[in-house]
């Protein structure tokens, strides 16, 4: 699991529109495009993913904007073959610089979170 790209900016009214949130225009977000790679020897089946970030000293949970543009990792991983998908939250500016996401994968295997830490400016 990797992330492959992380875009930052600040809503649009047409963004917000297209989306879940009830975030104002001019909210910062960060959208990470995450990427599955299946390295087994035979196919991941039923697979789905818990995404989550955080920011700031104390953690604190982002708010996703669940965009109708936004897609999730599922299904089946061929072997050989991998997913990518994005994700985007509502992250102050201001906290950029200290951003965790946590991208925990359920199937059959008991798989551990992958986390990613650090700065996204």
């Amino acid at each position: 699991m990797e992330v492959t790209e992380i875009k930052t900016g600040k809503l649009t009214a047409a963004q917000i529109e297209e989306s879940f949130s009830d975030a104002k225009p001019g909210t910062a977000y960060a959208t990470f495009t995450v990427r599955m790679k299946n390295g087994s020897m035979a196919s991941i089946k039923e697979l789905s993913t818990d995404v989550n970030a955080t920011y700031g000293p104390d953690g604190r949970e982002a708010d996703p904007t669940d965009s109708y543009s936004d897609t999730a990792i599922d299904g089946t991983i061929v072997k050989g073959r991998a997913k990518t998908a994005t994700y985007t939250f509502e992250i102050p500016a201001k906290w950029w610089g200290s951003v965790a996401l946590e991208v925990q994968p359920y199937d059959n295997l008991g798989r551990d979170p992958v986390v990613f830490v650090g700065s996204i400016k």
